[in-house]
């Protein structure tokens, strides 16, 4: 599974959608860290559009990590 960090200059709610749209898990991570900002299995379970627009909404200053969606 390939893990990435991108950084987006403000652009993190635009980011985490465009991620999401193509397939991949876009996930907060704690300013200037590669540390999870939420729960891993919690995020996963409700992850939706409106969930990623509400946290970077909350949170303009969270960093986004990101991976492949697992194949089924």
């Amino acid at each position: 599974m390939a893990t990435r960090k991108c950084k987006t200059n403000g652009k993190h709610i635009k980011a985490a959608l465009a991620l999401f749209e193509i397939g991949w898990i876009p996930f907060p991570l704690l300013p200037d860290s590669n540390v999870l900002a939420v729960d891993w299995d919690e995020w996963q379970a409700q992850l939706s559009v409106n969930r990623l627009r509400h946290h970077w909404r909350a949170h303009p200053d969270h960093g986004i990590g990101f991976v492949e969606r697992p194949r089924s």
